[in-house]
């Protein structure tokens, strides 16, 4: 199998971002701007061993033009799992292509239901986007049903 060369400009996540992913937008914006690989991502996919994988900008955007497909348009998103994950950095390349910035959860803070409706307050765009995690929705249902853990 022949090597990928992976362009400098490409965004580089090897583990957590430190400081506020909202610093990743530039670079992204860079890459997702030519063909070609755009991210390297730590990804274990279903074989459970983390792994580097290559995402290019077409895949990118047709993941992006695919959600907006499926949600019924674009909007502005809060980001609130980690953005060195795909799921992550989803909200991020979809923001980009709406072309408005995320709200963020910040991703020091432990996700509670009020951390979620703090960051939520502060998205603007009358529609709006988040992609959660099964743990994070049962967690912000969870009060209004009256199960407590």
């Amino acid at each position: 199998m022949a090597e990928l060369h992976v362009p400098g400009d490409a965004v580089v996540l090897d583990g957590p971002v430190a400081g506020d992913p909202l610093d990743l937008l530039p670079g992204l914006t860079r890459a997702l701007g030519r063909a070609g690989p755009a991210v390297v991502v730590r990804t274990s996919g279903s074989t459970g061993r983390a792994k580097r994988t290559v995402l290019t900008t077409d895949a990118l955007a047709a993941s992006s033009m695919a959600t907006a497909v499926r949600t019924g348009g674009v909007g502005q998103w809060l980001l609130a799992l980690p953005a060195h994950y795909v799921a992550g950095l989803q909200v991020l390349v979809r923001s980009l292509y709406a072309g408005t910035t995320p709200a963020v959860l910040d991703p020091a803070d432990r996700f509670t239901p009020e951390a979620f409706a703090a960051a939520a307050a502060e998205l603007e765009d009358p529609v709006r986007f988040t992609s959660l995690v099964p743990t994070q929705l049962q967690r912000i249902l969870e009060p209004a049903s009256g199960v407590r853990n």
